[in-house]
Parts: C-alpha cells; sequence; structure tokens
C-alpha cells in the first residue's frame, strides 16, 4: 500500500494498492508495479525503483484528476 500526500491547505493522505510483480528480460530482472484503482502502471529495475516511479505516477494521475474532474476530459 502506498501513501500518497499533498501540500495544500489541509494534509490529505489517499492509500492506493500497488501490486509488483518480478519480470525476468533476458538475463535481467525488472519489476512492475500496478496500481488498478487508477489503471497506473510503471517499471523499474529494483522494487526501490518501482516504487518511486509508481508514486510519481499515481501523483501525475490524482493531478490530472484534479484538473479535469470528468475522466473523458483527461484523454
Amino acid at each position: 500500500m502506498i501513501m500518497i500526500y499533498f501540500a495544500r491547505m489541509e494534509k490529505t493522505i489517499l492509500n492506493f494498492r500497488v501490486i509488483i510483480e518480478p519480470e525476468r528480460h533476458g538475463k535481467k530482472m525488472v519489476y512492475n508495479a500496478f496500481c488498478p484503482s487508477l489503471c497506473v502502471a510503471d517499471y523499474g529495475n529494483s522494487i526501490d525503483e518501482v516504487l518511486d516511479s509508481i508514486k510519481d505516477g499515481i501523483v501525475l494521475a490524482q493531478q490530472v484528476e484534479i484538473t479535469a474532474p470528468n475522466p473523458l476530459q483527461a484523454y
């Protein structure tokens, strides 16, 4: 579970479920992360890297949602 903090007038804490799966890419191991509630996915060379990357994706998805309340307007 990832907690995202937004710095505004008041603090908001949001929890999102993130699924991380290892995947062999040739001889190298990479990690895929997916947040099903926001349909955000990313990958990284380590678990720490993929967690940082998916957090950025979640924050971006939330910013898009805030600026475009209608999901169809976001695309």
